[in-house]
């Protein structure tokens, strides 16, 4: 099953959920349901979480699996960072 994308693929503006359905039962829930601030996150920040996190946080061994500098890493965790901060900002690829 596909996810589902962070930001709308036109715009880039922020993807509202309106329905949730169950496939056992058949029974959808319609309305405007606030989505976790990790769901807006792209394939590939939420990729360097689940490195980042396994590496516990280890910032020079996250830049030496993904061969980039520690600045380079930094950076990166600063963006997720004011992501999940700002609900608002749309996520990037």
């Amino acid at each position: 099953m596909a996810s589902l994308p962070g930001s709308c693929p036109v715009c880039g503006g922020p993807l509202e959920l309106i329905e949730a359905h169950c496939r056992d039962c058949n029974t959808s829930l319609r309305g405007a349901f606030e989505r976790s601030p990790f769901e807006r996150l792209s394939a590939g920040q939420t990729e360097f979480l689940r490195l980042f996190v396994a590496s516990r946080g280890n910032q020079r061994a996250v830049g030496q699996k993904l061969g980039v500098s520690y600045p380079s890493v930094r950076a990166k965790l600063e963006e997720i960072v004011a992501l999940l901060r700002d609900p608002g900002q749309a996520s990037t690829p």
